[in-house]
């Protein structure tokens, strides 16, 4: 990780929470960075978070036009809004882009260029990570085997668990991110086919 700006984020819509990092943050809220992230700009969670970030920013004083940043795609609410309001910027989200899998978008590119990581190093072992699960050879591709495995132990029904145990502090979000990206993106009721599979892990 660089040396670059300090990274607080709100992922959930616990008043409490959000509270507790806001304080955590403190008199630099005032002249702190405020990005929001949502593909439609029509989602009630970051809508609420972002609600309440923007009420406390301007109880100590921040200028909330200033400070604000949305990522979203071209004509969303979340776009509008911050058009209308004049933000600092707005950042593109293509609407090809899928929520949970977009890190190597605009939604993980930005705030991580913005604490200092080398995101062209990044991107280059994302295309690389590409390259090797497009491998048609189910014994040389990890992310099939990784699926097969899944399936398999599942018995096809998402009928085991996945435990993730964080042994590195920096990774306690990470097993979040995973919980999200396997139960909400990758879990499905429907097949591509239509038929009912409710196919997923519980994490």
């Amino acid at each position: 990780i660089g040396k670059g700006l300090n990274f607080h984020f709100i992922d959930n819509v616990d008043p409490l929470g959000i509270t507790h990092t806001l304080k955590d943050i403190g008199e630099s809220l005032a002249t702190t960075l405020i990005v929001t992230v949502s593909k439609s700009g029509g989602t009630p969670e970051p809508r609420i978070g972002m609600e309440q970030v923007r009420h406390y920013l301007e109880s100590v004083g921040g200028n909330w036009h200033a400070q604000a940043v949305a990522i979203t795609m071209k004509g969303s609410k979340l776009d509008q809004l911050a058009n209308d309001q004049s933000w600092l910027r707005r950042f593109d989200l293509p609407d090809w882009v899928g929520g949970r899998t977009s890190i190597t978008s605009s939604v993980g590119l930005i705030p991580a260029a913005l604490i200092g990581i080398d995101i062209r190093s990044f991107l280059r072992g994302a295309a690389l990570m590409d390259e090797a699960t497009r491998i048609p050879d189910l014994s040389s591709n990890p992310a099939a085997l990784m699926s097969a495995a899944w399936y398999l132990s599942g018995n096809g029904m998402g009928k085991r668990d996945m435990v993730v145990l964080p042994y590195f502090d920096k990774l306690d979000v990470f097993s979040r991110y995973l919980q999200q990206l396997v139960m909400e993106s990758l879990g499905k009721k429907y097949d591509r086919d239509g038929k009912i599979v409710h196919q997923g892990l519980s994490v």
